[in-house]
């Protein structure tokens, strides 16, 4: 998955944490690090970091800012 093309961008992520939980996430990528990902949680209003292994899903925001979350 080409996750690296969204940098700069509002996105919706469907991931699963180092746990097993799904969560559905509204963030703004910032960077990709090799095998992690850099964003800011657009709902919480804080600096997240992401495996990129446990992305399983990505998409663009549906209106830029809150993709259908908030």
């Amino acid at each position: 998955m080409d996750v690296g093309k969204w940098v700069g961008r509002n996105v919706e992520l469907i991931y699963t944490d180092a746990g097993g939980r799904f969560t559905r996430r509204l963030v703004r990528l910032q960077r990709v690090d090799g095998s992690s990902v850099a964003a800011y949680d657009l709902l919480k209003r804080q600096p997240r970091t992401f495996r990129l292994e446990g992305i399983l899903a990505i998409q663009p925001a549906k209106d830029g800012t809150t993709g259908g979350l908030g």
